[in-house]
């Protein structure tokens, strides 16, 4: 097989892609893992820690309203204890549902935290109703009991509080040092990935590095306009190939550059090679030259009908576009300026011949003002002359002939 460019090009970075391949692996399977982790952090960790935490405030509110209620002995306007504590023991056993549905594995302790607080609410509902009928005395008798469920479901609440939170510790420190463990081995890689890389640039530019500066002073040459270097590189790889490709280049510019001077000189017969469809350049200049043709023909049939006496006829810039058509109609207005004011002359003449003296000519711009100020001469002239004529008329008739 021969070892082009391309083939020495592939089977180097193949070794890469391969490296980069087990790497993508590796990042998903432990982007997946990361991901586990952080979903069980965040639906199961830091969910429970949450709901544990409303379940004590939930104990909190009910013990607070319910001692409320017995201070106030449920006078008006105090009285909404029972209706409070009632909102907040919903609330708990609500918040407890939704722990267990989370923690499926702690249901046990958890339904004995119900039952610890269900005694603990029935309690303060009694002690709360003694306060209210009783009166202190009978209240502070069973204010004793009630601590006693007060101080039991407060140990549960707290020991469920921190075993939640030692939790939600424990799965971010997981999803962490997941995290810790995928950036390792990412790093590992990509520094051998950066190895093989560096080893690879190396051997390849030792191969290609002269055949490339060759190409890259012959391309410097012509952008300096300089169509005379010549890249002297004859392998048989992709640079052989290029360089071929390059003179190939070189020779349609100097044949382009041959055209365009002739075409500044005034040969429009000149002959544009058009290396393909798609010479986007040889079209251009095919279309440049057909349009100078076609100007010229243009200017020339107008030039032609002047000569024959037709003033009228005009160039038509309508079948050009930009600066061609800008220059046609720039010489139909030249044209205009000159004819215009010679066919007004003629016919404010035609009317002076048959006798209207009525109409002036404007004033022309320029030296063309000499051509309105003497038609204009005239005009007073011959107003003078029939002023004068009709002035001798009526002396005659009148018999003063003197």
């Amino acid at each position: 097989m021969s070892w082009t460019i391309r083939t020495k090009m592939l089977a180097a970075f193949g070794g890469v892609l391969v490296l980069l391949a087990i790497q993508l692996l590796v990042n998903w399977s432990m982007m997946n893992s990361i991901v586990s982790t952080t979903e069980e952090a965040r639906d199961k960790g830091y969910l429970g820690s949450a709901l544990a935490t409303d379940i004590k405030l939930d104990v909190v509110q009910v013990q607070q309203w319910l001692q409320d209620i017995s201070a106030t002995q449920g006078l008006d306007g105090y009285d909404d204890g029972f209706e409070q504590a009632e909102e907040f023991a919903q609330l708990f056993h609500q918040h407890v549902d939704e722990l267990i549905s989370v923690h499926t594995d702690d249901r046990a302790e958890l339904e004995e935290l119900r039952t610890s607080f269900e005694a603990f609410y029935e309690n303060g509902i009694s002690m709360a109703s003694k306060y209210i009928a009783e009166g202190p005395a009978g209240g502070n008798l069973a204010m004793g009991e009630f601590d006693a469920y007060a101080e039991d479901i407060g140990v549960r609440v707290e020991a469920l509080v921190h075993d939640m939170e030692a939790e939600a510790e424990a799965a971010i420190q997981a999803a962490v040092g997941e995290i810790n463990s995928s950036r390792t081995i990412g790093m590992v890689f990509v520094f051998s990935i950066i190895v093989v890389t560096v080893l690879i640039s190396l051997i390849l530019s030792g191969i290609i590095g002269k055949s490339v500066g060759l190409c890259v002073t012959a391309a410097k040459a012509v952008a300096r306009g300089d169509l005379s270097s010549n890249v002297e590189v004859k392998t048989k790889d992709e640079l052989g190939q290029l360089a071929e490709a390059f003179r190939d280049m070189q020779d349609g510019l100097k044949n382009k550059a041959d055209a365009a001077e002739a075409i500044a000189s005034g040969n429009l017969s000149i002959d544009i090679k058009v290396a393909s469809n798609e010479d986007v350049l040889g079209s251009a200049m095919v279309k440049v030259k057909e349009n100078l043709q076609l100007m010229q023909a243009d200017l020339q049939e107008t030039i032609d009908e002047q000569k024959a006496g037709n003033i009228d006829d005009r160039c038509n810039p309508e079948k050009f576009s930009g600066a061609y058509s800008d220059l046609l109609t720039g010489v139909n207005g030249a044209l205009a300026s000159v004819i215009d004011p010679l066919v007004e002359t003629s016919e404010i003449l035609q009317q002076y011949a048959q006798g209207d003296l009525s109409n002036q000519m404007r004033k022309l711009p320029g030296k063309q003002a000499v051509l309105s100020s003497g038609l204009n001469n005239i005009q007073q002239n011959l107003r003078a002359l029939i002023d004068a004529g009709s002035g001798l008329a009526k002396a005659a008739k009148e018999g003063d002939l003197e």
